[in-house]
């Protein structure tokens, strides 16, 4: 959810890990 910067934030994360 864009609307939680907890949410991009885990989103980066998981991205960041593949």
């Amino acid at each position: 959810a864009p609307n939680f910067p907890l949410d991009l934030a885990a989103v980066e994360v998981s991205s960041t890990n593949g």
